[in-house]
């Protein structure tokens, strides 16, 4: 497919799920997509074709996987080996899950409540199937004792949670969780050293000493420092502030939030909808990882075969553009594979360009204006003869004939 350039990655599934219905008689279908592709509506879209998927999660975004990390902190022992990831199942059923999540939501706002009550509600999500339809009055007594009776906006957050599941109570969510040590060390690396540069920028504007500041100075100064890309390290550091002026005066580094943020390093969770006796965590883990071809593909196509910048303005023009791009990509994968036996062409093609056509032009003597060119292939060495035999070139030399 090509798409006009502002249409967004997740909007292009439909089409394909239409054409692949309408086009092709498919028995099976599975679609794999990294975590900027899982929306509700492409779910939806996908299963109410029947076709299956498996899906990267953005664990910090998902409210089921979050209810993994938050109940048990997803023990070592239950970890098992796989290549070089570890890798265990977790699977949770939508009622169970909405009951965790009622209990965050009142421990979050520092609600007591009683077990009986609590209890009341749980029948009540239980008793719900796919076909229930859910009017606020049945749950609001329930709501309304569990909160006390006080905050009427808690009640209507734990409404409209139980009411956004509507038609999926008796499913379950069925989630592989990979945990990656290399990248485990790295993301930690990268977080300390970031968290040091951070620390000796507030260090020095802490020590300027400025006497004329005012809150909102300080605030200032503070928020240039995490501009940008940076703000998202703002949470890892707690400020002091003087009690009479406001004036924040000091930090500290949050080693609760840093902690927190260590149970996520090196970790990615993937989502399908195939049972687990049909297709095994271990084979969802290889079906996403080949994922990672596909992407590589793609930058190759950005990147070596150079599809932009498209220097054309009639669609037709610029689908043609990009067929010659995918017909250089097709290329390169069959040397890779066929001569190269998978291994990455980079250096082939680096000791292949040293390889030169040169035009040597002779004048003719005593007469003006005439003269002859000769074009001439520069010797080769044994590993440039090697690498042409592999796509069947025997004569570099014999090059020189095929020059315009």
């Amino acid at each position: 497919y090509v798409f006009e350039g502002n249409t967004k990655d997740e909007t292009t599934v439909g089409q394909a799920v239409r054409d692949l219905k309408r086009d092709f008689n498919i028995e099976e279908t599975t679609f794999v997509g990294d975590r900027g592709m899982i929306t509700k509506l492409n779910l939806q879209r996908l299963e109410g074709e029947e076709f299956d998927y498996i899906m990267g999660v953005k664990h910090h975004q998902n409210e089921m996987a979050q209810m993994f990390f938050d109940e048990d902190g997803l023990p070592e022992n239950d970890y098992r080996d796989y290549n070089d990831l570890k890798i265990q199942e977790r699977e949770m059923t939508v009622k169970d899950f909405l009951l965790w999540k009622t209990k965050k939501l009142l421990a979050d706002n520092k609600t007591e409540y009683a077990l009986p009550v609590l209890e009341q509600l749980r029948a009540k999500v239980f008793g719900l199937d796919n076909e229930s339809e859910i009017k606020y009055a049945d749950f609001k007594k329930i709501l309304v004792n569990l909160g006390g009776g006080q905050d009427h906006k808690l009640r209507e957050r734990i409404f409209s949670l139980i009411k956004k599941y509507r038609g999926h109570y008796q499913d379950k969510a069925r989630m592989v969780v990979c945990l990656n040590n290399d990248r485990k060390m790295m993301s930690r690396k990268r977080r300390d050293q970031k968290l040091d540069e951070f620390s000796k920028e507030l260090e020095k504007l802490f020590s300027s000493g400025k006497k004329t500041q005012t809150p909102e100075d300080v605030s200032h100064r503070i928020n240039v420092v995490f501009e940008g890309y940076k703000k998202r390290f703002k949470k890892f550091f707690i400020w002091e502030k003087d009690p009479e002026s406001g004036i924040v005066t000091a930090f500290r580094l949050n080693r609760k939030e840093i902690e927190h943020q260590e149970r996520y390093d090196g970790i990615f969770v993937l989502t399908t909808n195939r049972h687990e006796n049909d297709l095994p965590s271990e084979k969802v883990v290889e079906f996403y990882k080949n994922l990672k071809e596909v992407e590589q593909l793609f930058d190759d196509l950005k990147h070596f075969v150079d599809v932009h910048p498209v220097r054309h303005w009639l669609e037709i023009r610029v689908r043609a553009h990009v067929f010659l791009c995918i017909l250089a990509l097709l290329l390169k994968r069959i040397f890779e594979i066929d001569c190269l036996k998978s291994k990455a062409v980079t250096a082939p093609l680096e000791t292949v360009a040293k390889s030169k056509l040169i035009k040597y032009r002779l004048k003719f003597p005593g007469k003006e204006n005439r003269c002859q060119e000769f074009p001439k292939v520069t010797n080769s060495t044994e590993e440039q003869k090697r690498i042409f035999g592999l796509v069947g070139i025997k004569n570099p030399k014999g090059l020189e004939d095929y020059t315009w």
